[in-house]
């Protein structure tokens, strides 16, 4: 097993969201990662799994051979998508799960392509999953690298996987780099409302996208100090444990997604991620306590959460129902006042949404949603 230190992590979810920004660092984060998996081929790749076809691959494996046989033939070949369609977003899985050694050396994706590379196995995470199209991190093994390296690479999307899918969000909302361009000025032409905010939560700026957030001063208010208050006590909450891991550069505990309830019931999602910036504390930072460190988005939810956004999780009908119940920001009390049935109910069907989505939140439920979008 490689053992990665606590820089080396640090470093990968710097160039993730370095990435949202700027997406040619996706290559630079593809490679960082591949050396440090002593050389493991790392991939992102979409796929449409309806029509068996290849929309595009970033890969640290240097040979173009290699992209173009894949997305030209070998895409639709390939034994191991087509059992992705139901597993969960965000959870790793590994090529054996699917088709064992035997049965995989006897197919021509095997025999044509993955022996050619010396690739043996494959671990992996769903990132996304929309409409049928799947985007996927995967971590290509070659001979017996498969013997020592699974747990690694497994080991080490378990981590990434929530920051990835945290920068996509971002990639949605913010506008890529330009050089010799107003950053400032080019947020406004952003759909989400955007605030940068400084280690103690002042706000910094933000763009004129918070004047159209529904019922805004139900949600938010900025205090005397500066300060971004969110209303809903538990997404402050949320909001500042996400800003002291930022802070700290403690990537592991960034739990930067999450619903923000409005006074008036309605739900809001916020996407917490930290700015480029030195992972290493300067002299400046011990006395400018008002550089922007992070980034909140906030975005509302949709009243219709998608349907297919917890396929593979096992839910009941009724667990699903307020699973999405949840998502629009009605809390089980609620839930249960208006299905009729008792609080008790709710609550074991919650216990189980937890225990079946691997949440401990509420808002990690609403948090689900996000990933299908």
């Amino acid at each position: 097993m490689v053992e990665i230190t606590m820089n080396d992590f640090n470093n990968l979810v710097q160039t993730i969201y370095n990435a949202a920004v700027d997406q040619s660092k996706w290559s630079k984060f593809l490679e960082d990662t591949s050396n440090l998996l002593d050389g493991t081929n790392i991939c992102i790749q979409a796929h449409d799994v309806v029509e068996r076809a290849s929309l595009g691959l970033i890969t640290s494996e240097i040979d173009e051979n290699f992209k173009s046989a894949y997305n030209e033939y070998y895409a639709a070949k390939n034994v191991w998508v087509p059992h992705l369609t139901c597993k969960p977003v965000g959870q790793t899985f590994h090529s054996e799960e699917f088709c064992d050694r035997n049965a995989l050396i006897k197919t021509e994706f095997y025999n044509d392509f993955l022996r050619t590379q010396d690739i043996v196995a494959a671990s992996g995470v769903i990132l996304k999953r929309n409409a049928g199209r799947l985007l996927i991190l995967s971590g290509n093994m070659r001979g017996k690298q498969a013997e020592y390296l699974q747990a690694s690479v497994s080991n080490i999307f378990n981590l990434l996987g929530s920051h990835i899918a945290r920068s996509f969000e971002i990639m949605r909302s913010v506008p890529s780099l330009v050089q010799n361009e107003d950053y400032r000025s080019a947020l406004e032409g952003t759909t989400g409302a955007i605030f940068f905010i400084d280690r103690l939560g002042g706000v910094i700026h933000s763009n004129q996208a918070i004047a159209a957030v529904p019922q805004a001063t139900t949600v938010f208010r900025i205090e005397r100090s500066g300060r971004l208050k969110l209303l809903d006590e538990q997404a402050d909450i949320m909001l500042q444990s996400a800003l002291g891991a930022i802070v700290r550069t403690d990537y592991r505990r960034l739990k930067g997604t999450f619903a923000v309830k409005s006074q008036n019931g309605s739900a809001l999602h916020a996407t917490v991620a930290p700015l480029s910036r030195n992972t290493i504390e300067t002299v400046f930072d011990r006395v400018f306590e008002d550089i922007p460190v992070a980034l909140l988005i906030l975005h509302p939810v949709s009243s219709e959460p998608d349907a297919s956004a917890l396929q593979g999780y096992g839910l009941t009908p009724a667990e699903t129902a307020l699973a999405h119940a949840i998502a629009r920001g009605i809390s089980p009390l609620e839930y249960a006042d208006t299905k009729k049935i008792s609080v008790q109910t709710v609550r074991t069907q919650l216990k189980a949404i937890f225990l079946k989505t691997e949440t401990r939140r509420q808002s990690q439920i609403a948090a689900l949603f996000l990933s299908r979008r």
